[in-house]
């Protein structure tokens, strides 16, 4: 420690001799020149100043490790800039990772429910054609059966909704045309069962059993 501080303190009375020689001889020089009015050339230390180029290199050295620390600095801060920006892209893409995420569950209750009114459409379907069915194999005995079918129950205002309902689950992928084929009533079918109704019409008039006001099935 004694060492080092008597080699600070020499270079420290180096560079002051060093800076007075050197401002003494600008001196001189300005005196001279306005003395004589031609410049005068820098008078030089009288006694040489030890291991001024040590000192000279050193300067250099901590010159050259002065530019390197601010191009460490100014690289440090563009990576800094660089992670921010990174952090700042991570975070946006969570956020729509979340918005992605809360699309699909959305869609995906939405299909589910799909896919259960489909399930009770189908039930219906089934129901409905049990009754086209039964329509078909059943004669009344009465003309009032015909009458109340056809005031309270309009079957092909009954089939057509369903058919657009199997439809529209169709032409949006819910479902598959040839799925969908067997839960849908044809015109056919509908044109069947109208055909049954009125030829019930035209014999329940001709029936035995329609006489009186008692009336089975």
């Amino acid at each position: 420690m004694f060492i080092k501080f008597d080699l600070k303190n020499i270079i420290g009375a180096v560079l002051a001799v060093d800076d007075e020689f050197l401002d003494s001889s600008y001196d001189n020089t300005a005196e001279a020149s306005g003395a004589s009015g031609s410049p005068g050339r820098p008078i030089r230390p009288i006694c040489p100043v030890p291991n001024y180029e040590g000192i000279q290199r050193a300067r250099e050295r901590h010159a050259t490790a002065q530019t390197a620390l601010n191009a460490a600095r100014e690289n440090l801060a563009n990576r800094q800039r660089e992670l921010e920006r990174q952090r700042v892209e991570q975070v946006n893409l969570g956020n729509q990772k979340a918005q992605v995420t809360a699309q699909l569950q959305s869609l995906s209750l939405s299909l589910s429910q799909l896919r259960s009114r489909q399930l009770i459409l189908a039930n219906m379907t089934q129901q409905v054609r049990k009754v086209v069915q039964h329509l078909g194999s059943f004669v009344s005995k009465s003309s009032v059966l015909y009458n109340e079918l056809q005031d309270l129950v309009s079957f092909e205002n009954l089939v057509k909704p369903l058919n657009s309902i199997v439809t529209e689950l169709i032409e949006n992928g819910v479902t598959t045309k040839e799925i969908a084929g067997a839960t849908q009533i044809s015109s056919v079918e509908v044109q069947l069962t109208s055909d049954i109704l009125d030829l019930i019409k035209a014999r329940v008039p001709s029936l035995p059993l329609n006489e009186g006001d008692s009336y089975t099935c």
